[in-house]
């Protein structure tokens, strides 16, 4: 590439896009052109921290090395203020393909690609973490689909969290299982309760550490039951003269339990031959309901056929 800023651009975007989807092993920075005399290079990694992904930076010092770990987002801004200016080479390594971007003094910048030979770097993050044992292997398609791994079987940095909390609950059931007295292959079958809640990460992680040895029983009808209960009650009071709202407050990452309700009156009650009648008694109808509270409280009669 000729135009040095359709290069620098691209390396950008190639960088940026291997740190959303978990597959940057390694970037270093090097042709240092800066004040500091005893600075050599400069090494990025990710880094997984209790505050979330993290981009770790060592700075090679001729006699030292300075380690500063920066969210994302901050890591990358302060790269763009660095290659280019204060270095003039960067390599980044990747699980698909390296880059380098040669940056002249005169401006003329060169990005070279290259697929990748082998196995990703071991310093990545992700090479880091398959050194260990997992119970719930981090190549399993479920964790895919639900966006927790990319396309190489890797944590995401942004699910790293997500990726932990799976493996210390399959951890803790293992634990529960082996004081029961019942790990490995029972005699039965076990029947595991779910009770629905969340997206079902941890629903897969049972399922996946105990195989044909278990039946998950997603109690999906007691979900649907709610459903059905708070959309009766809308109808029931838009029926009633009231102007009606069904929304989420809560965030589902801190409980399912979190639809409100808010009716506003607006008017008199309908009539038992109304358009809302008909939709309250047609919902009933569906899902075989012939008595509920509110209706009784309401004078309402679900069983009517005006």
């Amino acid at each position: 590439m000729t135009d040095s800023t359709p290069a620098r651009d691209r390396f950008f975007e190639l960088l940026t896009a291997a740190i959303h989807d978990g597959t940057l092993a390694k970037l270093t920075l090097g042709k240092y052109r800066g004040n500091d005399a005893t600075l050599r290079n400069l090494f990025v990694r990710p880094i997984a921290l209790k505050a979330g992904p993290h981009l770790s930076f060592v700075w090679r010092h001729a006699t030292r090395d300075l380690t500063q770990n920066l969210p994302p987002a901050e890591a990358l801004e302060k790269l763009r203020g660095l290659i280019g200016q204060t270095f003039l080479d960067a390599h980044l390594f990747t699980a698909e393909q390296t880059a380098q971007l040669q940056c002249e003094p005169q401006g003329r910048d060169r990005l070279a690609l290259h697929a990748a030979t082998g196995a990703a770097p071991a310093t990545s993050a992700a090479a880091h973490d398959r050194t260990k044992q997992y119970l719930i292997p981090a190549d399993r398609p479920w964790l895919r689909d639900l966006g927790v791994t990319n396309p190489h079987g890797q944590p995401r940095a942004e699910m790293a969290h997500k990726f932990r909390q799976i493996q210390k609950f399959a951890e803790l059931v293992r634990h529960l299982l082996t004081e029961a007295g019942i790990e490995g292959q029972p005699e039965k079958p076990l029947r595991i309760v779910d009770m629905g809640c969340g997206k079902g990460y941890l629903t897969f992680s049972v399922a996946e550490l105990l195989g044909d040895h278990a039946k998950v029983v997603g109690i999906w009808q007691e979900r649907h039951a709610e459903f059905a209960t708070d959309a009766l009650r809308a109808l029931l009071l838009e029926w009633s003269g009231y102007r009606t709202k069904v929304f989420e407050f809560i965030s589902q990452e801190h409980t399912a339990k979190n639809l409100m309700i808010a009716a506003v009156r607006s008017g008199p009650q309908c009539g038992d031959d109304s358009e809302e009648a008909r939709r309250v008694r047609e919902l009933a109808r569906f899902y075989g309901i012939r008595s509920q509270r509110l209706a009784a409280q309401l004078g309402f009669d679900l069983r009517a056929t005006a």
